[in-house]
């Protein structure tokens, strides 16, 4: 552990989980239930009273073809697995949605998404990130993996995340 003041952080471990996701298959048009699996590494003590390095590793195995990327954050990873889709795949979770950003300050590693399906039609607008910041409050924090009935896939170019 590293200690910060009074806080102490866990470091120098590993993490494996898998968290259940959908995935639709727009050839067939079908849903099918999936698990993005994940591995985060923490890495060792630092001067500063943080960990050396932070590393997220996502994979997913659709049909019979393996899925992976590895990044600091959750966003970066599963931006690089939706690549690895071309076009065959979309993700019917938060992540995945019209209606979900990143704060303009950052993002945790994972479970720091804004739902906006509060203000669909000013969300979906911005063009920038002043326009993102004159936006009301979210309506809601939530995990990349939620879906919530207001879900919508995301288009091509959508507001501040693109």
């Amino acid at each position: 552990m590293s200690k910060k003041g009074d806080l102490y952080e866990l470091c120098a471990y590993e993490l494996r989980f898998s968290i259940p996701t959908v995935i639709f298959d727009v050839l067939t048009k079908k849903y099918s239930q999936n698990n993005f699996n994940l591995k985060i590494t923490a890495g060792s003590p630092a001067k500063n009273g943080g960990i050396d390095f932070l590393e997220l590793q996502l994979s997913i195995k659709i049909q019979d073809e393996l899925l992976e990327a590895q990044a600091g954050y959750f966003e970066s990873a599963a931006i690089e697995i939706q690549k690895q889709f071309k076009g065959k795949y979309k993700l019917k979770n938060c992540f995945g949605c019209n209606y979900s950003d990143y704060s303009v300050y950052g993002q945790g590693l994972f479970g720091t998404m804004f739902c906006f399906a509060n203000q669909k039609s000013a969300y979906l607008k911005v063009k920038s990130k002043m326009d993102y910041m004159k936006l009301a409050p979210e309506k809601m924090t939530v995990q990349e993996t939620f879906v919530c009935e207001e879900f919508e896939f995301r288009g091509t170019d959508i507001a501040y995340r693109g």
